[in-house]
């Protein structure tokens, strides 16, 4: 997984392996994602115990203190799907933005490795009604922007099965 020109210039790490977590642990059947400066944490359900690449983003992959950025990326090697997931207090937009410019900085990167599916996680404090229109107008900006399926959970935790 080498990173090309683009994302090096805000990356110190050569390859995407350096910032890869539990690389000996990729099928584990429960993936608990949490960040040191956020309560809120991601946890997916590996029931299929189907591998699963954890990447470090912030601080690591991309480590630029001017760029925002997701905190991890979650790969599904299987069905080529990247899951970007940001922890977050309460304020989910600045969550949303985070997740646009990570997928602007390394989407090509993800699409030349073969991924064709992106699912934003956002776990924070508070979230949006599901019906609220601010809300969905958000959702659409931002696939039609960067193609990324946004989908944000409250309480502190973002709970789902991965398949």
């Amino acid at each position: 997984m080498v990173m090309n020109r683009a994302i090096a210039k805000t990356c110190t790490s050569n390859v995407w392996d350096d910032c890869e977590r539990e690389r000996n642990n990729r099928t584990r059947s429960n993936i608990v994602l949490k960040d040191k400066k956020a309560i809120s944490k991601y946890k997916g359900r590996n029931r299929a115990r189907e591998e699963f690449i954890t990447i470090l983003v912030d601080d690591c992959l991309i480590t630029s203190k001017t760029e925002i950025k997701c905190d991890y990326l979650l790969l599904d090697e299987r069905n080529k799907v990247a899951r970007l997931i940001e922890l977050k207090g309460a304020h989910y937009n600045h969550g949303v933005n985070q997740i646009k410019n990570t997928m602007k900085i390394i989407g090509n990167e993800l699409k030349a490795m073969g991924y064709r599916k992106f699912l934003g996680k956002i776990a924070c404090s508070r979230s949006p009604h599901i019906k609220d229109s601010d809300y969905k107008k958000l959702k659409e900006k931002i696939y039609d922007e960067c193609k990324v399926h946004i989908d944000i959970r409250g309480n502190n935790v973002y709970e789902e099965e991965l398949s």
